[in-house]
């Protein structure tokens, strides 16, 4: 097996990898970030995005730290090299900690662009969504929005198994679904105080 220069490799990497994303791509966090959210709860995506935006700042400020102490690393490196009375020992422990913050750099970096693409994304499509102006907003969206899940995954669990799962069933229960009633063509219907308050609900917004 022939030998392999790892920091060469490293670096042909990192240049290959310029335009290759080693975080999400855009069309993963458009569609994926946050779970299923989308076409539910505009409220509910408005949460994920905010939440992975915060995430990713977070990260940008370790990233940034990072930078600055191999930064450090290096410049001090640098500066211990120009003593002529350093022994041999040392200056090959300083050259090696000047090689390793180099390449800590170096992948900081590309990390630190891939983040930014991730937030541009995230940013811009919070953006056009429209605010939650109040916890009232985002609490009553997410009525709406569990029922609608839940619903939905009985809906599928009846196409590819037949049944209900029981963990569905007990979490409809919970949020005021007592029945689930799925015809042939495809029509849900609910029964229980929960549907009940959909449906005024849905009335009020057709008013």
């Amino acid at each position: 097996m022939p030998s392999i220069n790892i920091e060469a490799l490293e670096r042909e990497i990192l240049e290959a990898a310029e335009h290759v994303p080693f975080g999400n791509s855009a069309f993963q966090t458009t569609h994926f970030t946050g779970g299923d959210e989308s076409g539910r709860s505009t409220a509910r995506r408005v949460r994920a995005l905010l939440l992975n935006i915060d995430s990713k700042i977070q990260a940008l400020r370790e990233n940034h730290f990072f930078q600055q102490e191999h930064q450090i690393d290096l410049d001090e490196a640098d500066h211990k090299l120009t003593d002529p009375d350093l022994d041999s020992f040392e200056r090959r422990r300083l050259l090696l900690k000047k090689e390793r913050a180099a390449l800590g750099v170096a992948r900081a970096a590309k990390l630190l662009r891939d983040a930014i693409a991730e937030i541009e994304v995230m940013y811009q499509e919070w953006k056009s969504l429209p605010p939650v102006e109040s916890r009232q907003q985002f609490e009553e969206e997410e009525h709406r929005y569990w029922i609608d899940r839940l619903v939905g995954n009985a809906v599928m669990q009846i196409k590819s198994g037949g049944r209900i799962e029981v963990g569905t069933i007990e979490a409809l229960h919970q949020i005021g679904v007592h029945d689930v009633l799925v015809a042939k063509e495809g029509d849900v219907h609910l029964v229980g105080p929960a549907a009940e308050m959909l449906a005024l609900e849905d009335k009020k917004e057709a008013a």
